[in-house]
């Protein structure tokens, strides 16, 4: 069967995102800084705000019962697709968020995320994806974040570079997912934010990483070339 994916359809999101598409447009073709411009702006940023806080998110049809899990037994993870125009609109927001990190306040960052939209002419879809990612790359667990938000999820263990990242989904041990890391830096990055998130250190001279972050007891080991990076997630009962 191809596992073409398909979107979740709500109805009520998609008409405030079409009504969102449709100021967008108005916006464009209006002078700058007419009141009714600046209400509509204003107006487009309230809209983004309430459209965000409920993301489409892509599913697929696969013969399983369980449609997260693929034939061949795999934790398939699912995120909002990006066109390469969204890759780069989205790099260049990453890039500034992180040269500055006070835009990453609520109205800074509806601001710069509708600047973004419009000077790349990216419809209001592009924003709520945008604001998906960002979340998950600066308050969120990376690469993580989909397996922390299944709340299905009891474990996630990452052993080493090249090899998927384990889970314990459901009443099923350590199955596999889509996730792997190819370089033990990727490894590395992650459990610096996880020691962050934790408040504690981690580094080469403090390689092993042992921490708590929220209900998820966090143990792992800061490797380098001749140490394999490895951690492990266990939600506590």
């Amino acid at each position: 069967m191809d596992e073409e994916s398909q979107f979740i359809v709500d109805e009520d999101l998609q008409k405030r995102l079409d009504l969102l598409e449709r100021v967008d447009k108005t916006i464009k073709s209006r002078e700058a800084y007419t009141p009714k411009t600046i209400f509509l702006k204003r107006f487009t940023l309230y809209l983004i705000r309430a459209a965000s806080s409920r993301i489409i998110f892509p599913t697929c049809s696969l013969p399983n019962d369980d449609p997260k899990i693929n034939s061949e037994g795999v934790y398939v993870i699912r995120e909002p697709p990006l066109t390469e125009q969204e890759t780069n609109s989205l790099d260049r927001l990453r890039s500034l968020l992180e040269k500055n990190p006070s835009l990453l306040g609520d109205q800074p960052l509806m601001e710069t995320l509708h600047r973004e939209a419009m000077k790349s002419n990216l419809g209001s879809e592009f924003t709520s994806k945008a604001l998906y990612y960002i979340y998950k790359h600066f308050m969120g667990f990376g690469a993580l974040e989909p397996l922390i938000n299944d709340p299905s999820i009891g474990g996630v263990y990452c052993s080493g570079i090249d090899t998927p990242v384990l889970i314990d989904y459901k009443d099923k041990k350590q199955i596999r997912t889509t996730l792997t890391f190819e370089h033990f830096e990727e490894i590395n990055a992650v459990l610096l934010h996880l020691a962050q998130k934790a408040g504690v250190d981690v580094n080469d001279s403090q390689p092993i990483l042992d921490g708590v972050i929220g209900p998820w007891v966090i143990k792992g080991l800061y490797g380098s070339n001749l140490i394999n990076s490895k951690f492990s997630l266990v939600r506590a009962n």
